[in-house]
């Protein structure tokens, strides 16, 4: 419903996309992102201001209609047993495309924290570690609500994470005009989404749990 939805006015789904696929073109390669060889498919489901669960279950049937393989979601609500609206479409989309949604978990800082729809059985949730591999103090914790399921199944860097910083956005974090500086369980996600992209590329034919099982089953165990 933005009047120019090409328009980064917030500066988080570029941040994010160059985690995933950046050049680092403009830092010499330092700022590169886990798969640069990875073609991206860019859908947006939030403007400046939030939005609403069917504009991101849209951008979820569109992404899979279009035939993404791996699915970043850097964005949440609150926390969740997992049957919500928005985690039951996740798991609906998962079983029926084999595509892979990677979901941040949420920056509640609490157990049993996670968030729709991080809370879906067939997402792969993804906690955010610091570059020292401790937990984050704001990242939100697992178990799942309700039922004590396994949630976040994964963690990965998302503290201090150099990006690439959209035009006119983030300025008190910016490291020069081409790169910013944020946190949060949504710069943990693209790693991991990241490396499913190169996982994806390298076994085309494995479904999106055989990805999710992959990247859980050889983590380093904490």
């Amino acid at each position: 419903g933005e009047p120019d939805p090409g328009v980064d006015t917030v500066g988080h789904g570029t941040h994010v996309a160059s985690t995933i696929a950046g050049s680092g073109a403009a830092s010499g390669g330092k700022y590169g992102g886990v798969a640069p060889g990875a073609r991206l498919l860019v859908g947006k489901v939030l403007g400046e201001y939030g939005g609403r669960e069917d504009w991101i279950i849209n951008g979820m049937q569109w992404a899979v209609d279009n035939g993404a393989k791996v699915i970043n979601m850097s964005l949440g609500g609150g926390p969740t047993d997992g049957t919500d609206l928005m985690s039951q479409v996740v798991n609906q989309l998962s079983e029926s495309s084999g595509a892979l949604f990677v979901i941040a978990a949420g920056n509640y800082g609490s157990p049993q924290s996670v968030g729709s729809p991080g809370s879906a059985d067939r997402a792969l949730t993804v906690a955010n570690v610091t570059k020292s591999d401790e937990l984050s103090v704001t990242s939100s914790q697992g178990p799942r609500v309700g039922d004590y399921g396994l949630k976040p199944e994964i963690a990965a860097p998302g503290t201090d994470i150099v990006a690439a910083r959209a035009e006119g956005t983030f300025a008190e974090y910016s490291i020069n005009e081409h790169y910013t500086r944020i946190s949060g369980t949504s710069m943990a996600t693209p790693h991991v989404a990241g490396a499913a992209a190169i996982l994806a590329g390298q076994h085309p034919s494995w479904t999106g749990e055989q990805i999710k099982s992959t990247l859980i089953g050889s983590a380093i165990k904490r």
